[in-house]
């Protein structure tokens, strides 16, 4: 049997222009409403998306930080910004870990390594813009922009801090008694209050009352052996400690289960 190649392209062709002219008729009645753009369909998939009140929260956190750098300087809604910071997931209330990131950041900033430096003053930087309210970062922060003004303004940071103390205070919680409770997002809080308390501290007990975690410090007054107490309530960085340690050992437990 002899084939005709030139037959058998002239099919193909046939075949293939049917084929095009089915796909165009297909869409051809199709209106502009039923069509969907690149950007159309990105916007369908971020409407979809669900956003948790703490994403949102952490999200309003971070706007402020912007403004913050860019000059604002919101004094008023400062204990509002802190609370939205421990919505966050990398809200650290014992700031351990955080400081040490800073410093081994700060020590590849400083290298012979221009590349690797550059890269490290980014994460440094990084690293503080996103605990910007976190009072034991901003000190850190601060005395290392005072031995190098890459690394920031010392003057920023200073009054970044004021703000921080400030929000710390207020009439309606002074420390005297539990209702009033000093609310504390960060142990660096917790070690100035006590440090600027105007007495030494005698006794410290952490009291546990309807779900809220207190810190009841017992000072004795300088000069006049005169006693007095202030009151912290400290539940943020306790039930974030605790349900971190739960998540932790869940997964180690997990772990633990998969391997054979």
């Amino acid at each position: 049997m002899v084939v005709d190649f030139h037959k058998v392209k002239i099919g193909l062709f046939v075949t293939v222009a049917a084929l095009c002219a089915m796909h165009s008729a297909a869409f051809a009645g199709s209106s502009p409403a039923n069509t969907m753009t690149k950007r159309q369909y990105l916007e369908s998939q971020n409407k979809e998306k669900v956003i948790t009140p703490s994403e949102r929260s952490c999200g309003m956190y971070l706007d402020q930080v912007d403004k913050i750098y860019k000059g604002a300087r919101p004094k008023r809604q400062f204990r509002a910004f802190r609370l939205m910071y421990t919505r966050c997931t990398f809200y650290d209330p014992f700031i351990e870990e955080t400081l040490r990131d800073m410093a081994e950041a700060r020590e590849k900033a400083i290298g012979d390594d221009p590349i690797e430096s550059s890269r490290a003053l980014r994460n440094y930087k990084n690293i503080v813009r996103r605990h910007l309210v976190n009072l034991g970062v901003v000190n850190m922060a601060l005395e290392i922009a005072k031995e190098d003004s890459r690394f920031g303004n010392p003057d920023f940071f200073r009054e970044v801090r004021a703000m921080i103390i400030e929000s710390l205070k207020g009439s309606f919680r002074d420390g005297s008694e539990p209702a009033t409770a000093i609310e504390i997002v960060t142990m660096a809080e917790q070690d100035y209050i006590i440090a600027n308390a105007g007495g030494k501290l005698l006794e410290n007990e952490l009291i546990k009352e309807s779900g809220i975690y207190y810190y009841a410090l017992d000072f004795e007054e300088e000069g006049t052996n005169k006693k007095f107490s202030i009151f912290l309530d400290v539940s943020t960085p306790m039930i974030v400690a605790q349900t971190r340690q739960q998540e932790a050992e869940k997964e180690q437990n997990l772990n633990v289960l998969g391997n054979p």
